[in-house]
């Protein structure tokens, strides 16, 4: 059964579609007048009739055809046996897919996730089982409404998080957690060859933590191992950190009024020895000022001398929004031109402020339905959210996030610069409640993201985990300001020149891929100012580790808030499907239609 009548082309293009027809009409009913002919009326019919075909056929004219409700089943790896037997008795009707063919034959074979929307309507069920899934692909099932049920989980590293640079007298700190099933495992870490820290894992699914302090800034080679009870090496890891000499920037940090949050921010910046512009609005055209660290006594509030002194700046989303345009014009030069760090922190102000700004744009807020626990480099984070957090950031990367993997602060390229913006208000409460660690750890990770890399000496840094047939980044420091040569030497001896891409951020800094075909030792040498060795593992290797990066991918996805569709469009969507009639017919008519006249000139010359 047919309902409502639409057309598929784009509307822009109707109407100059349409302009085009209606001027050849014109042109040919004037020429059909001033030649005075019999049958006019005749000649006139058969010309409508053809640019009618061919409006249609630049139209596309469809219909939405009614479709019962479906249910699938969607099996990937790792899904589980027991699952779907049960849905398969709550749902007899439910049509099975597989991205993969599996040993047991069942369900039909998919080439790929985004066949799904040529089998299953829109709005219809999907029960998504298993992992596999990559985030790019995760977009094909936003037409429908998906219960996703993860895979048990294999033995062995399922989460792995440490931080690729730190300063000098930071701590290295590794954190992860493994499934052990029935076996004891002992995670080690070692340097050179020697073991700097070790744990013992005893339950079935436990969380480590393993730390070192570097004895001296440079880069550090780590290996982290897991054993089992007769010392084999289940899975061997290797782990590069940068260790940065301490250079403490200078923040600018602003508040439309004087909060805890500003306040406490304030003095823990200074007390970690950064530079630190600091304004408070108390009243209208009333300020409180300070600068802590810095040699000026006093300044004139947020200009363009101030933006060229700082590395960062801090606002409040109420006092971004009162900028005025000038000053905003030159805050996006800053950060595109100069590298400037900017990190917006909602106050529960109204999310359109952001859109005034075109580094947002990617950027959508909603309110925040329920609280989970917030997570950070594996660390749990008692914090409360504000009304408005992140819930869909094309084109942004997640820093803190909830178990669930909904965002809580994102980030993200601007030119040069980076910025950032913050759904938690009040990190001051983390101080309170006596977790000084956890509160160090989140404004570092912060301000790491936001700073401008500055040029280092010759260094190589390479991607974790790098797995047989897989894409692999590597990223190398120059020191001689020219293009360098990167030699990758593969553990069958052969050698070959990497081309590589300059940074947009930072000229000296450049990147290159590659796709190894074997498992082993790798050497890459950057000219003669450095080389670096790293292992390419199997591509079966740190299974349970992919396996849940993919699932945590899957909810994070599944988490996000979807921009709400127009009333009349998600009325046509749902249980219906939009079917083009075809432009055969069309161009039959058209054909018929001159073929008509040219028969008629024929048969009546006069």
């Amino acid at each position: 059964m047919n309902s409502d009548f639409t057309f598929m082309a784009a509307e822009n293009w109707r109407w100059l579609s349409l302009a085009i027809v209606l001027l050849i009409l014109a042109f040919c009913l004037l020429a059909e007048y001033r030649q005075k002919r019999k049958r006019s009326g005749w000649r006139v019919l058969l010309l409508c009739m053809a640019l009618f075909s061919l409006l249609m056929v630049a139209w596309k004219p469809a219909y939405w055809q009614e479709l019962p409700a479906a249910t699938g089943i969607l099996l990937l790896e790792n899904a589980e046996q027991k699952i779907y037997d049960s849905l398969q008795e709550q749902h007899p009707e439910a049509e099975t897919f597989m991205l993969r063919k599996r040993p047991q034959g069942q369900g039909d074979w998919l080439p790929h996730i985004s066949y799904l929307a040529v089998e299953l309507p829109p709005e219809s069920t999907l029960f998504l089982l298993g992992e596999g899934v990559e985030e790019q692909e995760l977009r094909y099932l936003e037409n429908f409404n998906v219960h996703y049920f993860p895979g048990s989980p294999s033995a062995g590293l399922q989460e792995l998080d440490f931080p690729r640079s730190i300063a000098l007298s930071d701590t290295f700190s590794i954190r992860g957690r493994v499934s052990t099933l029935h076996d004891t495992l002992a995670a080690v870490l070692s340097m050179a060859g020697k073991g700097v820290d070790s744990v013992r894992l005893y339950s079935a699914q436990e969380g480590f933590l393993l730390e070192h302090i570097p004895p001296l800034s440079g880069s550090f080679d780590y290996h982290l191992q897991l054993l089992n009870q007769a010392g084999d090496t289940l899975e061997y890891v290797p782990l590069r950190v940068k260790v940065e000499k301490e250079r403490q920037p200078t923040i600018g940090l602003f508040s439309s009024f004087p909060s805890f949050e500003s306040k406490y921010l304030k003095n823990w910046l200074a007390a970690q020895g950064y530079g630190v512009f600091y304004q408070a609005e108390m009243a209208p055209e009333r300020w409180q000022r300070e600068v802590l660290n810095l040699p000026e006594k006093r300044f004139a509030g947020l200009n363009k001398e101030l933006l060229q002194q700082v590395d960062v700046l801090i606002l409040d989303q109420s006092y971004l929004q009162n900028l005025p345009p000038a000053l905003v014009r030159l805050l996006k030069e800053q950060l595109r031109e100069q590298g400037l760090g900017v990190l917006v922190i909602s106050n529960g102000s109204n999310p359109e402020t952001l859109k005034q700004w075109a580094a947002f744009s990617g950027l959508r807020l909603g309110r925040m339905e329920e609280e989970g626990r917030l997570m950070l480099r594996g660390r749990e984070m008692p914090l409360p959210r504000l009304q408005y957090h992140p819930v869909y950031h094309s084109g942004w990367y997640q820093l803190v996030q909830d178990r669930k993997g909904a965002a809580a602060v994102v980030y993200a390229p601007v030119g040069l610069g980076m910025v950032a913006f913050s759904s938690l208000g009040q990190t001051y409460q983390l101080l309170l409640e006596g977790e000084e660690a956890a509160y160090q750890l989140l404004w570092n990770s912060l301000l790491h993201q936001l700073l401008k890399p500055q040029p280092l000496a010759a260094h190589i840094e390479s991607e974790f985990p790098a797995l047989e047939g897989q894409r692999h980044h590597l990223q190398f420091w120059s020191a001689t300001g020219e293009v360098p040569e990167v030699v990758l030497t593969g553990p069958d001896g052969n050698q070959q020149v990497l081309p590589l891409l300059q940074d947009d951020r930072l000229p000296e800094r450049w990147h290159a891929y590659h796709w190894p075909e074997l498992p082993g030792m790798y050497m890459v040498k950057l000219g003669e100012q450095d080389s670096l060795k790293f292992n390419v593992l199997e591509n079966n290797s740190l299974w349970a580790w992919r396996q849940n990066k993919s699932a945590l991918a899957i909810r994070s996805y599944l988490s996000e808030i979807k921009p709400a569709k127009p009333e009349k469009e998600r009325q046509a969507q749902v249980g219906s499907l939009k079917k083009p009639f075809p432009l055969l017919w069309f161009y039959m008519v058209f054909l018929l239609s001159m073929a008509a006249l040219w028969l008629e000139k024929k048969i009546n010359p006069s």
